[in-house]
């Protein structure tokens, strides 16, 4: 009876690690994001929401994440929710994008599985840091559809 008790147990706690959840990077810094996103402080699995503070200046990003599980990045401030009206709402976590090579994202959502969760990015201004001489491509995609 204690070995089942105690395998219930286990599986109980493995299986909440799994679960998804809501996660807030310590500042909108990329170490600090990608530490949310891939380790060390929490590995993000399908259906996490990762928040991106704003720190009330722009963080400047010499770096893209690549991000393999369909999550929810979103940044700090109020989405435009009315249909009736277009542009984005406000705003207040800004990165700049420093990379300026106009091929390596910001946010690479590479080969993502069929899930039922859908991956998204919102709430965020991302600008590029500098002249752009090859495009801005702060964002990139690919995955399969279920």
């Amino acid at each position: 009876m204690k070995t089942l008790i105690l395998t219930l147990a286990a599986l109980l706690v493995a299986a909440s690690a799994m679960a998804q959840g809501s996660y807030t990077a310590a500042t909108c810094n990329q170490t600090d994001v990608n530490a949310v996103i891939n380790g060390p402080t929490h590995t993000a699995v399908a259906g996490d929401t990762i928040n991106i503070p704003s720190t009330g200046s722009p963080c400047t990003w010499t770096s893209g994440i690549t991000i393999t599980v369909p999550i929810q990045v979103l940044g700090a401030g109020t989405p435009n929710t009315s249909a009736t009206t277009f542009g984005a709402g406000t705003i207040t976590t800004q990165i700049v994008d420093a990379l300026n090579d106009g091929a390596t994202p910001i946010f690479d959502f590479s080969n993502l599985p069929v899930s039922s969760y859908l991956a998204r990015i919102s709430s965020l201004n991302i600008t590029p840091g500098g002249s752009v001489t090859n495009g801005f491509s702060p964002l990139a995609g690919n995955g399969v559809c279920n």
